[in-house]
């Protein structure tokens, strides 16, 4: 952000994928300039700006390839079943063209981590949803698990809202389109629709989306900026280089 205006002018930042690592690229410092910046992030959104009131909530999910396909109807089938006296899970199973996607509840065993690449798969978490829609359909019993696999829902902490949040923030030019918890798909053409609106025309006219406004509940001004740590580390590098090279001046 602009420290004499206060608006948003571009992004910042550190690649921290696994290719970046790999090709020494994750110290390089990358700038974006822009007149407008759209924030989505999803769960992580609170990583950068941290008076955000999103969280990330685990949810493990699996793909079967049904024993047969034929026999597999084109439906979303939500579930409750009753493990005993006081437990009850909620598998639900979604048919695609040519397997069934299976996911289960949200669990915050697991705090969200720095990125993608660090999402922990539990594997015990993923063979419960096998063994539960087993209990349900024999074609998926007798299928083959195709994928294994978890993410992470933004959701907002909102008691009075359920999200997501969409628009401008209360800082110029700074966008926010996030928490949309396990709807994001479905609502994804919306949300770039109303976004769409907002920059291109200055509002939003499609629908009344005054209630999702990100600056009715937090102050994004409050940024998480990691730019004052690599100076930090540079200097400490730089020291450490002045000391080492005094030292072979000693030895010398």
């Amino acid at each position: 952000m602009d420290e004499e205006t206060g608006q948003c002018n571009g992004v910042l930042y550190y690649p921290s994928s696994a290719k970046a690592s790999y090709n020494n690229e994750s110290n390089t410092r990358l700038e974006l300039n822009g007149d407008k910046v759209i924030m989505s992030i999803g769960p992580w959104t609170s990583k950068i700006l941290p008076d955000c009131p999103i969280s990330g909530l685990r949810a493990h999910s699996i793909t079967i390839k049904p024993e047969n396909l034929n026999e597999i109807t084109p439906f979303a089938i939500f579930t409750e079943l009753k493990l005993n006296k006081s437990k009850f899970v909620s598998p639900e199973m979604y048919a695609r063209k040519d397997e069934v996607y299976v996911c289960g509840e949200g669990d915050s065993s697991v705090l969200i981590p720095e990125t993608t690449d660090d999402v922990e798969i539990v594997a015990e978490k993923c063979d419960e949803l096998f063994n539960y829609v087993s209990q349900i359909s024999n074609v998926l019993k007798n299928g083959k698990v195709l994928k294994r696999q978890a993410c992470y829902l933004p959701v907002l902490d909102i008691p009075s809202s359920s999200g997501p949040l969409i628009g401008e923030t209360n800082v110029e030019n700074l966008y926010l389109a996030s928490g949309h918890s396990c709807w994001g798909i479905n609502n994804a053409p919306a949300t770039g629709l109303l976004i769409s609106e907002m920059l291109l025309d200055g509002e939003a006219h499609s629908c009344d989306i005054s209630a999702l406004d990100p600056s009715l509940y937090f102050d994004a001004s409050l940024v998480y900026d990691d730019e004052e740590y690599y100076d930090e580390e540079d200097e400490e590098n730089e020291e450490g280089n002045d000391s080492y090279e005094s030292a072979d001046d000693d030895q010398e």
